[in-house]
């Protein structure tokens, strides 16, 4: 309605009459606009999870992962304040930030493993660690690192994720430098 509104609005103006008024419009639009962030919060966040958990390592970016659901649990708690007075719809804001949640715990597997610096020695120095080969492949995701139980072990990736970091920063550098 509102894009209507505003289309109405543009050809009064092309035709020089005078504008339209719609003075509900805005209180309207306000009403409904955390119903809308929430439903395209809930949207956006289970499909990039089904891309996070299912799609190729080589396709998920830590960063941009870690700030979408870091920003998608703020813009959810917000709503969750926002719906005091709505049971239902704060209902579905909290489950929603409790699956954000729920991923967020993931994190820092997806910051050590999914790290674009990481190289055939790093994968051999974490095969060493969990006791067994493991190199990603084109069908390796999140979920399969999971059910690995991989997590167990985040905390002695770091120092290898860090190093193929700064490798990986260092590369970027030399590559522009020529």
């Amino acid at each position: 309605a509102n894009e209507r509104i505003e289309q109405f609005n543009a050809e009064e103006e092309a035709f020089e009459w005078e504008i339209t008024q719609y003075p509900l419009r805005l209180t309207t639009y306000n009403n409904l606009q955390p119903f809308l962030k929430l439903y395209e919060i809930g949207v956006e966040f289970t499909n990039k999870h089904s891309d996070w958990m299912d799609g190729p390592m080589n396709k998920v970016v830590p960063d941009q992962v870690d700030a979408d659901v870091n920003n998608y649990w703020r813009q959810l708690y917000k709503l969750e304040r926002q719906f005091q007075n709505q049971p239902v719809a704060r209902k579905m804001a909290g489950k929603l930030r409790a699956k954000v949640d729920e991923f967020k715990e993931n994190l820092p597997l997806v910051q050590t493993l999914f790290n674009p610096g990481m190289r055939d020695r790093h994968w051999e120095q974490i095969s060493e660690i969990i006791g067994f080969q493991f190199k990603p492949g084109e069908d390796t995701n999140l979920q399969k690192v999971i059910d690995m139980k991989l997590n167990e072990y985040v905390l002695k990736f770091e120092s290898i994720s860090e190093s193929a970091s700064k490798e990986f920063s260092l590369e970027k550098a030399l590559d522009k430098t020529g």
